[in-house]
């Protein structure tokens, strides 16, 4: 079965319901963790990460932005791809996109 890895562990009020559809929901950190001791948040997003198959798993990219492009920055080391979940307001679901993390 797919998973869902979102980025940052949020207070509760982004409804993640609907990306259920897409696989199991992960958190890769938590809510509350510094982005000032780079090697305890790497360690942090290591572990959140374990288990990621590009293939099959999909990102979701909420959170503070530095600790996301960290994410990218460490799948990119193992991925030529990533899998997206954006979401879209207007139609109020998320929509698959696949994200090249090498230029042509």
């Amino acid at each position: 079965m797919s998973k869902v890895f979102v980025i940052q562990r949020n207070d509760g009020r982004m409804d993640l319901r609907p990306a259920e559809g897409f696989g199991e929901i992960r958190f890769v950190v938590p809510k509350e963790i510094s982005v000032f001791r780079t090697d305890a948040l790497i360690a942090e997003i290591d572990a959140g990460l374990q288990g990621f198959n590009q293939d099959s798993d999909y990102i979701i990219p909420v959170g503070n932005p530095t600790i996301i492009g960290m994410v990218f920055a460490i799948l990119g080391q193992e991925s030529e791809t990533i899998n997206v979940l954006h979401w879209t307001a207007r139609e109020r679901q998320y929509v698959p996109l696949k994200f090249s993390l090498c230029s042509p």
